[in-house]
């Protein structure tokens, strides 16, 4: 459900879809940070694990599980961010790591 806000200027997809956006960054990076030195398996087991908890969570508003509106936009934002962080993460990590 929108939120409805008081300041004219914040267009609608921040105020409505960008708080789910950086949570599920937040979870991507802090697994990409926590398992990079660690065995390319557990990294990737973990990072499905997350990504499944991100999706799950607003899929289970759909089915009312939990208490909350889906939004098939918060799914897509969510997802997206998530993918982001990983890759941006990986690259970051990648390019300060010494030969």
């Amino acid at each position: 459900m929108p939120v409805r806000t008081t300041i004219p200027l914040a267009p609608p997809w921040l105020v409505n879809h960008l708080a789910d956006g950086t949570w599920a960054y937040a979870l991507a990076a802090f697994v990409e940070l926590t398992w990079s030195s660690g065995p390319p398996l557990a990294r990737t087991v973990w990072l499905v694990v997350a990504f499944a908890a991100v999706i799950a969570a607003e899929l289970a508003q759909l089915l009312h599980a939990i208490p909350g509106t889906f939004d098939f936009t918060d799914l897509v934002v969510m997802g997206a961010c998530f993918c982001m962080a990983s890759w941006l993460t990986r690259r970051s990590l990648a390019r300060t790591r010494l030969p």
